[in-house]
């Protein structure tokens, strides 16, 4: 047998003895440190369950398995202890917690917007709570138990369905002293928009920001962030982003990637001309496209409060034009 094989067999078992139960195919993954596409190459389709059965369970044993409302409590608490806010939709997303809110209410009775509430009236008499509880945001009326959650400005309310991580991302694109934090962050966005991220940026050598694929729509974007007080000009950097293209477009091909695009995320352009668009495009076949960071945001919120209408090939339809994706193009997107 496969000497990994071999091993992730015994991290199965060891979690069962250290934890008394089976681990679902998301603890397991945590606890072996391993991704879901490891274990599809060493056991095919299926995978989980495959190695669920040569560990002599049964693969059926998670489909009736229930988180506590206790459980429930206790990750909505750890989000507002990490945030300092109360959590969003979006922020129980971001820190993959257990059950999707869908189920939370299907399965347990319980609202999204009832958890403040439910959570005090767990956390009051329970010391190691204490000074957690102080962070919610209480009204003085009714005892404490009537909750206030603090709105964004009109034009700032994408943000509300935004984890914490991100909200200053706007900011860190006007920010040059801040670029490796912002070249981060917006590796973060492209995962919550469900794409697989290789991160490089700065440290690296000579190399884009990130690479975002997804495997599903056969497609892949190499993304350059640019950090900029005053609005981005690509200036002769089309030279850059054509040997960036160059050296990575062969091997996404090669791993099956059959749709290469290139994307400059920045706090705004100017002179973006058609001539450096048209170059790049000549050299490499490849769409170069130009998008702000608070339009970035704008859509993933839209894909979180519509997980189900905003999939990633419609994403892929948005960069096929190439050139400047403004406000009005995102907003027909998002239509």
């Amino acid at each position: 047998m496969d000497e990994l094989k071999v091993k992730l067999i015994e991290k199965y078992i060891e979690y069962k003895k250290t934890h008394n139960k089976s681990p679902s195919s998301r603890e397991f993954y945590k606890y072996a440190n391993i991704s879901d596409r490891t274990l599809s190459k060493l056991f095919g389709s299926n995978a989980y369950g495959k190695l669920v059965i040569e560990c002599g369970d049964d693969p059926n044993i998670f489909s009736t398995e229930k988180v506590t409302k206790e459980s429930i409590l206790e990750q909505w608490g750890n989000i507002l202890k990490t945030e300092n806010k109360n959590p969003s939709q979006a922020d129980w997303l971001f820190y993959k917690c257990t059950p999707s809110i869908g189920n939370m209410k299907k399965n347990h009775g319980i609202k999204w917007t009832d958890l403040p509430k439910l959570f005090y009236d767990y956390a009051k008499n329970k010391s190691e709570w204490d000074d957690v509880i102080k962070l919610i945001t209480l009204t003085e009326a009714d005892d404490k138990t009537s909750l206030i959650l603090i709105d964004e400005s009109e034009n700032d309310s994408y943000k509300n369905y935004l984890p914490l991580i991100i909200h200053d991302l706007e900011n860190l694109s006007v920010n040059e002293t801040k670029s490796l934090e912002f070249e981060k962050k917006v590796n973060v966005v492209f995962q919550l928009l469900g794409f697989d991220v290789d991160e490089m940026g700065q440290g690296t050598g000579r190399n884009p920001d990130g690479i975002a694929k997804n495997r599903q729509n056969h497609y892949a974007i190499i993304i350059d962030s640019k950090s900029r007080k005053e609005k981005y000009s690509i200036g002769t950097e089309d030279r850059k982003f054509i040997e960036y293209i160059k050296k990575y477009l062969p091997i996404l091909k090669k791993e099956g990637y059959e749709f290469c695009y290139f994307l400059v995320v920045s706090s705004n352009f100017s002179n973006i001309t058609s001539t450096a668009i048209n170059n790049i495009f000549k050299e490499t076949n490849v769409k170069t496209s130009f998008l702000s960071a608070k339009d970035l945001l704008k859509i993933l919120s839209n894909k979180i409060q519509h997980p189900n209408k905003n999939d990633l090939s419609k994403f892929k339809e948005l960069l096929f034009q190439g050139g400047v994706i403004d406000s009005e193009l995102v907003e027909k997107y998002l239509e």
